[in-house]
């Protein structure tokens, strides 16, 4: 029996999700699943669209996926780097967990988990350009989960796959994205890393 390709695709994200939930601590799921239904309950109805969703009946049906732990390239690191420099090299896990908050087997927006003083809490929820970007990043790359990643002095996001070489890194084209073949073809830090340096030292004179 023939397995279609989608079939294919929900069947690796299910095995894949089943092996890397595990490794999200329960205090961090516990946070996502509290602070979800109260992010939900306050969008107002005029700005459902802005979240992601496209009338109030529809937010009762959203779920939680699988979260990213958001890494992230310092500029001291990003100073050192060369074209023959490993992403893996570069970047560090921060406190940020990035969960898809599924509607309709789409990834609609990002409910964000960090820890803070009193323990780990929803902080933020949001991002449906970048959602959108994900949705189509993880359809498009569903065998191996990509690793989030962010420079905060860039202002963008970008993956890498492990296993798809040691310099592959691929900027998450935020609301420009049409389906998951945009995703296709990786980029590499190599390329990106003149563009990636001009836009740090640009923020951080702004920011002097």
């Amino acid at each position: 029996m023939k397995l279609s390709y989608r079939l294919w695709a929900v069947m690796l994200l299910v095995m894949a999700g089943m092996s890397s939930w595990a490794q999200v601590p329960a205090e961090v799921r516990d946070a996502a699943a509290k602070g979800l239904g109260g992010y939900l309950a306050s969008i107002p109805a005029e700005s459902s669209a802005a979240y992601g969703f496209s009338d109030r009946d529809t937010r009762g049906n959203a779920s939680l996926g699988e979260p990213f732990l958001l890494h992230a390239i310092a500029p001291r690191d990003l100073a050192r780097a060369n074209s023959d420099t490993t992403v893996k090299s570069l970047i560090n896990p921060t406190t940020m967990w990035y969960f898809p908050v599924i509607q309709g087997g789409v990834c609609r927006a990002i409910l964000v988990v960090d820890r803070s003083p009193d323990g780990w809490e929803a902080v933020s929820f949001g991002y449906a350009p970048l959602a959108r970007e994900i949705d189509h990043v993880m359809r498009r790359h569903v065998a191996v989960r990509p690793t989030l990643i962010t420079i905060f002095q860039d202002g963008r996001y970008f993956f890498t796959v492990p296993g798809a070489g040691s310099g592959n890194l691929t900027p998450i084209r935020d609301g420009v994205a049409k389906d998951r073949a945009s995703y296709e073809n990786l980029s590499t830090l190599a390329a990106l890393l003149p563009t990636i340096k001009m836009r740090v030292a640009r923020s951080t004179e702004e920011h002097q």
